[in-house]
């Protein structure tokens, strides 16, 4: 039966360059790692609250130009 490296090895292996793909098996074995029922349950209750939250569909922003023109002569300012 061939065992899996732990995430560790995997880490311990340097990439050459940003552009090359990380190892697949590395990011299966972080992904089981992470997928602890104590890190789904902080997940759940998080997305849980901002699901709550009410959409602010309906709200008009407000973009009056004498407001862009102050901001556009702090910028200028700094």
């Amino acid at each position: 039966m061939k065992t899996r490296p732990s995430s560790t090895e995997h880490q311990n292996k340097s990439i050459k360059s940003e552009n090359e793909v990380p190892d697949p098996e590395l990011l299966s074995t972080l992904a089981e790692e992470m997928e602890k029922d104590e890190n789904v349950e902080k997940l759940s209750k998080k997305l849980a609250k901002e699901w709550e939250k009410p959409v602010r569909d309906n709200e008009t922003p407000s973009l009056p130009f004498s407001g862009f023109l102050d901001k556009l002569k702090k910028a200028k300012d700094q």
